[in-house]
Parts: C-alpha cells; sequence; structure tokens
C-alpha cells in the first residue's frame, strides 16, 4: 500500500476523501471493514492503482494483497456472524399508544 496507494490516497490528498495512510495494521483495517470492501472491488477490477499511476502493482503483489486483504475482512465477518446490529426500539401503533394512556 505504500507504494503505490498512499502517494494519492494520504491525509494531505486524500482522493476520492479516501486516507490509506492512517491504516497500519491489520487491526486497524479490521475497524474499518466496510470501506476496506469498496477497496478491494476496485482492486479486483484493475481500477486501482489507475492505468496513469506512475507505478503499479506486478500481478504477483496484487495477488498478494487481494489475498491478504480478503483474509482480515473474511476474519471480521466471521467475528461479527449473528450479530444484527444496531435493533431499534419498535414504536407503538396509535392504537397501542392511545391504550397505554
Amino acid at each position: 500500500m505504500d507504494q503505490y496507494c498512499v502517494g494519492c490516497h494520504n491525509a494531505k490528498q486524500a482522493e476520492a476523501e479516501l486516507n490509506l495512510a492512517r491504516f497500519e495494521s491489520a487491526e486497524a483495517v479490521a475497524e474499518e471493514f466496510r470501506q476496506w470492501d469498496h477497496v478491494l472491488t476496485f482492486v479486483e477490477r484493475g481500477e486501482m492503482p489507475p492505468k496513469s499511476a506512475e507505478r503499479t502493482p506486478e500481478p504477483a503483489e496484487r495477488t498478494a494483497f487481494l489475498k491478504a486483504l480478503r483474509s482480515v475482512l473474511d476474519q471480521e465477518a466471521r467475528k461479527l456472524a449473528g450479530d444484527p446490529g444496531v435493533v431499534l426500539p419498535r414504536r407503538l401503533s396509535n392504537a397501542e399508544y392511545d391504550h397505554s394512556i
């Protein structure tokens, strides 16, 4: 990432409002796994890094990056399996509200 991504996606430049320089460990990536799912999609499609970039990764480097990222995302998905997220309280209908008053 430092070689191919952070040049455009850093705190100063933040192309597409994406600062990848702040992710220094797998744990940091796991905390924002939804963002990284988008990154994974763009790299798999070959849209990132763009063809016009000064340096692009070799196919083996791209494959290794995708494999490592998928591993982190899969681990996070297994950890959160079964968690429905935020469950909002059920609202009372008008009749239920009137009856409770």
